[in-house]
């Protein structure tokens, strides 16, 4: 009984210390309309990063098939206000297709293949 109790309280500070070492924050607008007016045009992804680890962000439709993928640590499109990171993500520069189609599509932040932030966004005509 001992161990399981253990190895429970081990895995629930793991979990904790992962989430709160990396955590996505926020992300908006959740309608892009994609028409270079200047307005919801960029999907500003906003997520603490306190130990600097390395950030993939997926983006996939709603089938589930990748659209895009692309490295976030480091990017010229990453700002950071210390350990606060925030993305702009454009989805007319898609590294897997030439332009994301109307829809709507789900996206990941991973640290190591460990999911530790999704949403959802629509692109809208």
């Amino acid at each position: 009984m001992k161990k399981i109790l253990i190895i429970c309280i081990s895995i629930i500070i793991l979990k904790t210390v992962i989430f709160e070492q990396v955590k996505l924050e926020s992300y908006m607008p959740k309608i892009l309309t994609l028409n270079s007016d200047g307005h919801n045009d960029v999907l500003h992804i906003k997520y603490e990063n306190l130990e600097g680890e390395n950030i993939t962000l997926r983006v996939y439709d709603i089938q589930g098939v990748l659209v895009d993928e692309r490295k976030l640590t480091g990017s010229q499109d990453e700002r950071s206000e210390g350990s606060i990171y925030i993305y702009r993500y454009n989805p007319r520069l898609s590294h897997l297709n030439d332009k994301l189609q109307p829809g709507i599509y789900i996206f990941t932040l991973t640290t190591e293949n460990k999911i530790i932030g999704k949403g959802t966004f629509i692109i809208a005509k």
